[in-house]
C-alpha cells in the first residue's frame, strides 16, 4: 500500500502541506522587510486562532473520551507555554528601548526554536503513534476482534 493510498493518507498529506507552508514563509520573510514581516505575522496569527477554533469544534463533536483529553491537555500546554513566555519575556528586556527590543527578540527567537524542536518531537510521537496503530490492526485482523494490544 503506498503512502498517497495508506490510512494516514489525508492527514500525511496535511502534513506536508503546513511544513511546506512554515518553510516558504520563513525562507521568504528572511529577505522581506519589515512591514512585510508585519503583515504575514498577522496573517499567522488570523489562521492560527482559526485552527485552533476548528480543532476545538472537532473536539467538541467527538464521542471519544481519549480524544476529548488529550484536546484539554494540549490545550493546557498551550496556555502555560503563553504563560511562561509572558512572564519570562520581560526579564530579556533591560536597558534602554534599543536594548529592550534586543532582549525581546532574544527571548522569541528562543521560543520560537524551542517551538521548532517540539513540533520534531511532535512528529516523532505522531510516528509512534501511527505505527502502533498499524501493528494493532495488523494483529487485530490475524486474531479476530478480541485482540488486546500494546500501548504506545
Amino acid at each position: 500500500m503506498s503512502v498517497s493510498q495508506g490510512m494516514f493518507a489525508v492527514k500525511l498529506h496535511e502534513l506536508e502541506q503546513q511544513y511546506g507552508q512554515l518553510l516558504s514563509c520563513l525562507c521568504a520573510c528572511q529577505q522581506a522587510d519589515g512591514g512585510a514581516i508585519h503583515r504575514e505575522l498577522e496573517r499567522a496569527r488570523e489562521e492560527y486562532t482559526e485552527c485552533e477554533r476548528l480543532l476545538q469544534k472537532r473536539v467538541e463533536g467527538c464521542r471519544s473520551p481519549m480524544v476529548s483529553g488529550l484536546s484539554a491537555a494540549q490545550r493546557r500546554y498551550c496556555a502555560e507555554a503563553r504563560q511562561v513566555l509572558d512572564r519570562e519575556l520581560p526579564r530579556f528586556m533591560v536597558g534602554g528601548q534599543e536594548d529592550a527590543l534586543a532582549g525581546e527578540a532574544e527571548g522569541v527567537s528562543l521560543y520560537a526554536e524551542y517551538a521548532m524542536d517540539f513540533a520534531a518531537l511532535s512528529m516523532k510521537q505522531a510516528l509512534l503513534a501511527a505505527l502502533a496503530a498499524m501493528e494493532l490492526q495488523i494483529r487485530a485482523g490475524e486474531t479476530g476482534p478480541n485482540t488486546t494490544g500494546g500501548t504506545l
